[in-house]
This record gives structure tokens, sequence and C-alpha cells, in this order.
């Protein structure tokens, strides 16, 4: 995939402002890629010669992957730019981007199809070159932006049920700590199943007998003997 020309420039922009200690970081990074593309068309798969890269060249196979998907959406000529370290921000800024394409690349991701990202870019970077919204930086850059404005909870609510979007949260534990008596309580009730003869009604009547728990006491209960407490 060639990136558009603007998304080039500023990849490269980018890379030419790193320091001489971070170029050769991209040196390095692009000589372990260009060993494990030469492995696979040796006719190794690609967990074989990520492998392989690893121990000749000193790094994990963690690293590797990483490096491969930051090229993954770019031409071979530029994969060095774009194995800048991601420490480094300058290039790519968000203000980059036009506002119009902005707002439609968030709507086209953030709906309850669940869409992938990279289509949604290809998608928006079509419409940009038809409609005149340029600039647009590349796919990397409005990825992070997207996680960086949009939390994950929002993101996870727009794209799918709310149900999945409560499992990002863990379980919340009420602390009664704070409490005083009677300050909070539960109560319920049931309907007895037996008539009972009353002063204000002249034939048998069936009561109900109703259960109030106070919460603090509850809780100094179970502390004190592992259980809970009604009455």
């Amino acid at each position: 995939m060639v990136l558009p020309k603007w998304c080039r420039q500023s990849v490269w922009a980018r890379y030419e402002q790193l320091s001489i200690k971070d170029k050769a970081v991209c040196e390095q990074r692009l000589e372990t890629l260009i060993y494990v593309s030469a492995l696979q068309a040796d006719g190794l798969n690609v967990r074989e010669a990520v492998m392989h890269a690893g121990a000749r060249f000193g790094v994990s196979s963690t690293s590797i992957f990483n490096w491969l998907r930051m090229v993954k959406d770019s031409h071979r000529s530029d994969w060095l730019a774009a194995l800048v370290p991601s420490f480094s921000t300058r290039g790519c800024k968000k203000d980059d981007c036009h506002p119009e394409a902005w707002e439609v690349l968030c709507s086209d991701y953030l709906r309850p199809s669940y869409p992938a990202f990279s289509a949604c870019y290809r998608r928006v970077v079509s419409a940009a070159k038809k409609h005149g919204r340029e600039p647009i930086p590349c796919e990397r850059a409005l990825r992070r932006r997207l996680d960086t404005e949009v939390p994950k909870a929002v993101q996870t609510l727009a794209r799918s049920v709310k149900d999945k979007a409560k499992t990002l949260y863990p379980a919340q534990r009420r602390d009664r700590s704070m409490l005083h008596a009677m300050e909070a309580v539960n109560m319920d009730g049931y309907k007895l199943d037996v008539f009972v003869q009353v002063p204000w009604s002249e034939k048998p009547v069936r009561l109900y007998l109703i259960a109030i728990q106070d919460l603090l006491f509850s809780s100094l209960m179970v502390q004190k003997f592992g259980t809970e407490s009604y009455g």
C-alpha cells in the first residue's frame, strides 16, 4: 500500500526531525525487518522468520511483530520513516486533519456495525480526494488521536451493546463504614397465610410481616460472625 502524498510527507518530516540516535534506532529496526522478509522469501513462515531474526539481532519476537504492524500500511520505500520510535510524536499532528474528514471518520467508525478502522480510514481518504478534504494524516496518527480523544468505554458503547461496555469496569463493592444506624435500610414484606381478628375490622384479615435490615448493623454482623443478619 502506498500512502497518500501528504501522509508520506508528514511521516518523513517526522523522521527528519529525529536525533542521530533515534535515526539509528529506525535503521536497526529496518535492517531486522529486511532480514525477516528475506527469510520469508526463502520459504519460512512469519513466525519462524521472526524467531530467527530475533536471535540474530538480539531483540524479542514481540518487538519485531510490533515493527511489522508499524509498516503494514506503508510501501517498502517508506519503512524507515514508519519505524520512528513511538516516543517521538512530531510530524503527524491531529491539527493536520481536515475537520470534516475527522467528523466523517468518527461517525463511520463509532457505529454498531463494528467496522474496522482501516476500512473507515480508506473510505475517508477516498472521500477526501473527491471533496477536497485535505490534508489527511496517516492511519496510525488518526488511530492514536481517536484513542486519545474518545475513551475506550465510549468506543465500546458506540460500537457494541451496553452489556459489553459494562465489562470494562470491575464490579463495584459498597462501603458501609461511613453509615450511621438506620441511615440506609433494606425492607421486604410477606403476607401471612393466617387470618387474624383485629380491632379495626369486623372480619378476620391476613396480616403482613415487614422485615427491615439495617445495612450498617448487618455489615458489623458479617465482620463478627461471617454471615448476614436480617431483622
